[in-house]
């Protein structure tokens, strides 16, 4: 359904603050918001009634006009434009707990049903598995696990966002243990200031601190998003290789028997280019 900015920015700040839709990822959100459809309704229409059942499951977004809830013949609450309303019948069928009625001349409403909500997040699920699946693959020491031992690294996948210019790892630290992958953005590898590596997520060179993962060094590089005015917020996934270990046995034992040429720690002793101009990582 066709939506102006303006109607998704409503949108996404009505439900950024309800506690279905924080355990969603934006991708997933951004899904459901482009699904809901537009609906004008008429003074005095009752969109809930107190105690009845509700097979359909529909969640409202105050589009325009006001509606006035009530709970025991008592007027409880007033939703205006960016309020929300209904989002636990998208879990399961109960009872109303309200009664809602529009009480404006020009009322309408942003709507989503319990069906087209489970059906778009079962798929938007499984695709974004998918996508992770192919990005662990991609990883040299990771392809020779078998699918079914990627699928169960899977649960251990953290979603990480940072902003353009922040700092992700500090070359020198040495309480990380984590690989990182990138899902969609840039991120810019400094060693004593100077770039050396730049991670992309459309690049072969996608992830980043895998000795560090592997053999639990320090961080060999400063890791910072890109830094650009028009630069997208940088999406990474971080396994750590205890939750590796929880899921598939010792990040060493499993590996090396597929790979006994794992990455080995004497990478840390590599230079940096001195084909790269220094940068500061915070320019």
């Amino acid at each position: 359904v066709q939506k102006t900015d303006q109607d998704r920015a409503r949108i996404l700040h009505a439900v950024q603050t309800l506690l279905l839709f924080r355990t969603l990822d934006s991708d997933q959100i951004a899904t459901i918001v482009d699904a809901m459809t537009y609906v004008r309704v008429a003074r005095n229409t009752c969109l809930t009634r107190e105690g009845d059942s509700d097979p359909v499951g529909i969640f409202y977004v105050v589009a325009e006009g006001t509606y006035d809830s009530y709970t025991n013949g008592q007027k409880t609450a007033t939703f205006g434009p960016g309020n929300a309303f209904g989002e636990q019948a998208l879990l399961h069928s109960m009872a109303h707990p309200a009664t809602v009625i529009a009480t404006s001349a020009q009322a309408a409403l942003w709507t989503i049903d319990r069906l087209t909500f489970r059906s778009l997040l079962a798929h938007s699920t499984q695709c974004r598995r998918t996508r992770l699946l192919d990005l662990l693959a991609r990883v040299p020491f990771l392809k020779p696990l078998t699918l079914h031992e990627l699928q169960k690294l899977l649960d251990g996948l953290q979603t990480q966002y940072f902003s353009p210019g922040q700092v992700i790892v500090k070359e020198g630290e040495t309480d990380h243990s984590y690989l990182y992958l990138i899902e969609e953005g840039k991120a810019f590898g400094y060693r004593q200031g100077t770039l050396v590596e730049e991670y992309n997520a459309g690049k072969e060179r996608n992830y980043f601190c895998e000795l560090s993962f592997l053999h639990q060094e320090s961080c060999h590089e400063t890791i910072v998003a890109e830094n650009k005015a028009d630069a997208r917020r940088l999406k990474v996934v971080a396994l750590e290789s205890g939750a590796f270990a929880r899921l598939l046995g010792s990040v060493q034992d499993v590996l090396s028997v597929h790979r006994p040429d794992l990455p080995s720690p004497s990478l840390s002793s590599s230079t940096p280019s001195t084909s790269s101009a220094p940068i500061h990582p915070s320019d």
